[in-house]
């Protein structure tokens, strides 16, 4: 007999597994997704591992030093099928914020560089 638990937690997203992934609400209208880096960090680059990546996808990355006040440091506007889909030059940041805007709103991995 095979069991599974499936679960779709936030955490997933960090955790470097392709098994494991986050996915928003079925009825959440406005998905997103915050990371808290725990310390300011000057932040270079961010791959996001979307689920279903053929389907394409539209996002915006915000950053902030706070939690309560954002400032966008990158978007993709255009509806594109891509694996992974990468923001440079983010900058000092403690805290990020992801909206998935169009596409299946779910990430396998989101990788942050500095």
């Amino acid at each position: 007999k095979y069991t599974r638990t499936h679960t779709y937690q936030a955490a997933h997203v960090g955790d470097e597994s392709n098994g494991t992934r986050w996915m928003a609400a079925v009825t959440d209208s406005s998905p997103y997704i915050t990371v808290d880096l725990k310390e300011m960090r000057n932040v270079g680059e961010c791959q996001f591992y979307f689920t279903k990546p053929t389907e394409g996808h539209t996002w915006r990355l915000e950053k902030s030093v706070d939690g309560k006040h954002w400032q966008v440091c990158a978007e993709e506007k255009k509806l594109q099928a891509r694996s992974p889909h990468v923001a440079k030059g983010i900058g000092e940041a403690r805290y990020l914020r992801l909206h998935i805007l169009r596409g299946d709103a779910g990430m396998w991995e989101w990788k942050i560089y500095e």
